[in-house]
């Protein structure tokens, strides 16, 4: 109870709008894919197709709403994506395919996003018409039926901090016509200082122009000035898709990089696959001052906000003192 009293005290000392929580968001709704004849692992729970180039071939989902109420379901086909925090993305993204054939030229513009409602406990198959390339291909077509519960009457009052839960499905549509094994590549494109949730980060762009996908994924990079490291990099477990383009994002912990030539270099491991990259990169005064105009935590700022919040907090203990010593003082003269 305490710590909920002093949560709104200091919303009220500090002007900050209340949060809104949602209700408990609950998964009431799920989808099934009917796997067909030509599914090349039956164990598998999403579409591992072995087509035939220049067939038409419709594949079908089901949903089902599990719950009382009527429920609208967005239903999406897109092409498999890299997002930039280097996992697989079924739902759209802005990083796009650098090659061709994808999933979206194979299916109609008009099944590519629809809205479905389902009544309390209805179950209804969803299909897509898929029209295959004319000519074989090598490795294969990664794609995504993306399928999510359309919220609405969202908009609260002005002022308010709104938390929405929101579950979402996506099965997996890999569609191939050989068993050829491909081996990727990952090449360094353009590297830049950009910003992210407005904190300064360098962007460096990596693809994998190969129709195959890269698992297991591990990067270390290191930026630096002149021979001294100025940020290093790491991450593991990362997935890429097919085709696709991504960026690796590599926070700056001590602000913005001042104009000049910085180094970037590079490792990757996927497996037995290994890459590595140096290239050199000129950080701009336009970027610059366009980055340190949008960094939210500029160096000093923090030093000011703790001394508020000593003040804020040196005068409610003075209150408390007061009004017990007060207190204190009325029992003592009731008392006599």
């Amino acid at each position: 109870m305490k710590k909920i009293l002093v949560f709104f005290i200091l919303c009220f000392l500090f002007g900050q709008a209340l949060p809104v929580f949602s209700e408990e968001a609950q998964m009431d709704y799920r989808i099934t894919a009917n796997l067909p004849d030509n599914q090349r692992t039956k164990d598998n729970t999403y579409f591992d197709l072995q087509i035939t180039p220049g067939k038409k071939q419709t594949i079908a989902i089901e949903i089902e709403n599990t719950s009382n109420q009527t429920k609208k379901i967005v239903v999406e086909a897109n092409d498999a994506t890299t997002s930039d925090g280097i996992t697989i993305a079924y739902s759209r993204t802005e990083n796009e395919l650098i090659a061709n054939p994808k999933f979206s030229q194979i299916i109609t513009k008009e099944q590519q996003q629809r809205t479905i409602e389902l009544a309390p406990n209805e179950k209804k198959n969803v299909t897509f018409d898929l029209t295959y390339p004319k000519e074989k291909f090598a490795g294969y077509i990664l794609g995504g039926i993306h399928v999510y519960e359309q919220i609405e009457n969202q908009q609260q009052e002005k002022q308010t901090i709104n938390f929405y839960n929101h579950f979402a499905y996506s099965i997996a549509v890999k569609l191939q016509t050989s068993d050829e094994k491909l081996t990727p590549e990952l090449t360094l494109g353009k590297i830049k200082l950009d910003t992210e949730n407005n904190h300064p980060i360098v962007k460096a762009e990596l693809s994998n122009p190969i129709a195959t996908m890269i698992d297991n994924l591990a990067i270390d990079a290191t930026i630096s000035k002149d021979g001294k490291t100025i940020e290093t990099y790491q991450s593991k477990y990362g997935k890429v898709a097919p085709n696709s383009m991504f960026h690796l994002i590599i926070p700056l912990s001590k602000g913005t990089l001042a104009p000049g030539t910085y180094h970037f270099s590079g490792k990757a491991k996927a497996g037995d696959y290994h890459w590595e990259w140096e290239q050199d990169f000129e950080v701009a005064g336009k970027d610059y001052q366009l980055v340190e105009k949008e960094n939210v935590a500029p160096k000093k700022t923090p030093i000011y906000w703790l001394i508020f919040a000593a003040i804020v907090v040196f005068v409610l203990l003075l209150l408390l003192i007061i009004i017990y010593i007060r207190r204190k003082k009325e029992k003592q003269n009731n008392e006599k």
